[in-house]
């Protein structure tokens, strides 16, 4: 008997050539992780397979990209395809068209012989691959003081939770967490300034690691994230008397105040179907729609017009603002920074 059918990938419908095909006698679920197929095919240029010698029983049916030639489900990143039923071949008699020619370009006879088929020959496989990677903390980074990054190996479902070892007395929530959609790239900003100001923050760490088993488990971490403040000048040793002399005579410099960026998502050109992003620079704990103003032009005059600021679900610093643009009209944006309280 023969079990007959096509490989095709489950992502784009392709047929995918040069993939092992078999069939376990053993009906369990869970058997093709666990003991070798029991008869193999693979598959063509055109994802056809037949896998040939089976005896008139029921069997599962399996597609696997066996990486170490075991020929079993047992390595992550392994793809594999399987058939949602038991599969019992037959045979039956069929009809068949087959041509005698004169020559090679001249037909003689057409005819019909009975042949045997073998049934099934037309299963369709879907083949595809588990999401599969490890977990664990790949990269820590304190760049401002004001924030520090944690980055991890592959996508989390769930958050670290974090203790900070030396708090200050008095502190107890002093960070807010950024998170992208992925939980594997995390961003905490620092809300409170004595922990801003610290040059070494301790924190212990707890989240899940992949182990030696390809399973998550519990993980503890102690890390120190240090923040280096830049150098504003050469080694004070280097200096002469008269280089001394000459600032000790110059004015003091005024205090340079840094403002809070903000990124507009605006294009020159907008569609009236868009709804434009504004990305801050940091977190804000109070941003009211009162400190926006939004106005399109008429003639030389400015009119307001009604609009809507919503925080955005991918990023705490970051907001959609939507409103009903008319065609070729010209717009303006206003913000006034009193409102706005970081």
């Amino acid at each position: 008997m023969r079990i007959g059918g096509t490989l095709i990938d489950a992502s784009n419908l392709n047929p995918i050539p040069g993939i092992i095909v078999g069939v376990h006698e053993d009906t369990a679920d869970s058997v093709f992780a666990n003991q070798p197929l029991t008869r193999i095919s693979k598959t063509s240029k055109t994802g056809s397979f037949s896998i040939k010698g089976l005896p008139g029983k029921s069997f599962r049916l399996y597609a696997l990209g066996d990486k170490n030639r075991d020929y079993r489900f047992d390595q992550p990143g392994e793809a594999i395809a399987f058939h949602d039923s038991l599969i019992t071949p037959w045979a039956e008699p069929c009809i068949k068209p087959d041509t005698i020619w004169k020559d090679t370009a001249t037909i003689d006879t057409i005819f019909y012989r009975q042949v045997t088929c073998y049934k099934p020959d037309d299963v369709v496989l879907l083949y595809f691959s588990e999401a599969f990677g490890r977990q664990y903390l790949a990269k820590r980074e304190r760049p401002a003081k004001e924030y520090f990054n944690l980055t991890f190996g592959y996508k989390a479902d769930s958050l670290p939770t974090l203790s900070l070892l030396n708090k200050p007395v008095g502190v107890t929530e002093w960070f807010l967490p950024e998170v992208n959609p992925t939980k594997d790239t995390l961003r905490f900003w620092i809300t409170d300034t004595l922990v801003a100001n610290m040059d070494t923050l301790t924190i212990k760490l707890d989240y899940l690691k992949t182990d030696s088993t390809n399973n998550l488990a519990p993980q503890t971490d102690t890390i120190n994230l240090v923040f280096r403040h830049p150098r504003t000048g050469g080694r004070s040793s280097s200096r002469t008397s008269s280089s001394r002399k000459k600032e000790e005579a110059d004015p003091p410099q005024p205090t340079v105040v840094k403002h809070l960026e903000v990124t507009l998502g605006l294009p020159a050109v907008l569609d009236v179907n868009a709804s434009p992003l504004i990305t801050l620079e940091t977190p804000l704990q109070a941003m009211p729609k009162e400190a926006w103003g939004l106005f399109h032009k008429v003639d030389t005059t400015w009119q307001a017009v009604p609009f809507s600021l919503h925080p955005d679900s991918t990023s705490i610093r970051r907001y959609v603002l939507k409103a009903a643009w008319a065609y070729e009209t010209e717009y303006k944006l206003t913000l006034d920074s009193g409102l706005v309280v970081g």
